[in-house]
């Protein structure tokens, strides 16, 4: 059997508050099974990584009431349900119990152990993309993150910004504000072109991060005309070292800006999982921010990043 991975949706357990529900308000499964069949899946597999660790002889599975909810729901809609898999550990160590079948010959309590043979190639083949294996999401949450109030990179940084706006209120009351805009794209957009192709990656300075924020929360077509531009040059990975430590330092000056930035770069670059963490973090301090609504909605709608990239760089020829 050669088929083919045609989605991977993954969701957090809880979903976290400032995110939209998984499921339709009514609490059908019907909008992912459309998202499953539009990236033209037909059978699925559902894995429930749950955070506790499992009791043999507790009540029962962790999840079990939503994983059988899930599974029932999508059999309802006509896809075919291979496995509703419990797993505890990674692919080296790990653990699984199915949810759905009570006989221990085949579904010990102990459970069965994960074939972890070929998780060094897997380890492998992301090195050989010039990509880190992360041991968990919490790292991967953690590369956002913000850092502390108290840090003064922070505070420096926020100071910075508010430098960036005044210079911008001054010079578009003086020259206009498509001045400003065009000036500023350009030497930010050399910046970024600087520290994408240094190696390793470089680093903006205080005033480049500065005026990129300002931007991203400012200047909306400046900031498209920006992640255009490296999509063309193809070093969207590039950017995104060069994005994430300004979140970190930044996320929260002025709104959701340079974290939906960084969830659209994400996500053009065909990182779902780091797309999603950004959207949390833009969402967490502009609830209402629509970049980062808009991937969301890619990413639930199963749209390929390709087709998103197709539909970003024709948007900006409109």
């Amino acid at each position: 059997d050669r088929s083919e991975i045609a989605l991977v949706a993954r969701f957090d357990l809880p979903v976290p508050r400032q995110m939209p529900p998984i499921r339709s308000p009514e609490g059908s499964w019907a909008p992912l099974a459309d998202a499953i069949r539009r990236a033209g899946g037909q059978r699925v597999h559902v894995l429930v990584y749950p955070a506790e660790p499992i009791d043999p002889d507790g009540p029962g599975l962790p999840h079990r009431a939503l994983a059988l909810s899930l599974r029932d729901g999508l059999e309802r809609t006509g896809l075919i349900l291979d496995d509703v898999l419990c797993v505890l550990g990674d692919l080296d160590a790990g653990r699984y119990w199915a949810y759905d079948c009570e006989d221990p010959e085949c579904c010990p309590a102990e459970g069965r152990r994960v074939d972890g043979r070929t998780a060094a190639e897997l380890r492998a083949t992301f090195v050989g993309m010039g990509r880190a294996v992360l041991p968990d999401r919490a790292s991967m949450v953690g590369r956002l993150a913000a850092a502390a109030q108290t840090d003064p990179d922070v505070t420096i940084l926020g100071a910075a910004v508010d430098s960036a706006l005044q210079r911008r209120r001054d010079r578009i009351s003086r020259d206009g504000h498509g001045t400003w805009a065009r000036e500023t794209a350009l030497r930010i957009d050399a910046a970024l072109r600087r520290c994408t192709g240094a190696v390793p990656v470089g680093m903006l300075s205080v005033d480049e991060a500065a005026e990129l924020i300002v931007v991203a929360q400012c200047d909306l077509p400046a900031r498209d005309a920006l992640i255009a531009a490296a999509v063309r040059r193809d070093d969207l990975s590039e950017l995104l070292d060069v994005l994430t430590p300004v979140v970190r330092r930044g996320g929260r000056c002025l709104g959701g800006g340079i974290a939906g930035m960084v969830a659209a770069v994400a996500y053009l670059g065909g990182d779902g999982i780091l797309a999603m963490s950004a959207i949390e973090r833009a969402l967490q301090v502009e609830p209402a921010h629509s970049m980062s609504r808009l991937v969301y909605g890619a990413i639930m709608g199963a749209l390929p990043p390709d087709d998103f990239r197709d539909g970003f760089i024709d948007s900006l020829r409109v």
